[in-house]
């Protein structure tokens, strides 16, 4: 079950409708200095299949980006969002600070 925590004043839940471009490169150059290790070198994430067919961390963690459209929180954390990249059910989880979305992990269970 997907959880977002702090995502909007009284109890509403305002989410991110679409990413821009910038938005996306911000995510990724995040994710690339902070958490890539944390995420691919954990054989348990079962994530090998990902990388090769998207062609290595950034593009995955592109597309994963954009399979997260519209259920990321406007700001906030987020705990395992399911989505469905290639037919691979991945869950991600995170938070959105200053309008860059901080994936913390993702894994194929």
């Amino acid at each position: 079950m997907a959880v977002i925590l702090n995502a909007a004043s009284q109890g509403e839940r305002k989410l991110l409708t679409q990413f821009s471009s910038k938005r996306i490169d911000n995510a990724v150059a995040y994710v690339m200095k902070n958490k890539v290790n944390h995420i691919f070198d954990k054989a348990a994430h079962n994530l090998d299949l990902l990388l090769t067919k998207f062609g290595g961390p950034k593009n995955t963690f592109r597309a994963v980006l954009n399979k997260l459209n519209g259920k990321l929180p406007v700001n906030g954390l987020f705990k395992d969002i399911s989505i469905d990249l290639e037919g691979y059910n991945v869950e991600v989880s995170g938070m959105v600070v200053g309008g860059i979305t901080k994936i913390g992990t993702m894994f194929i269970p």
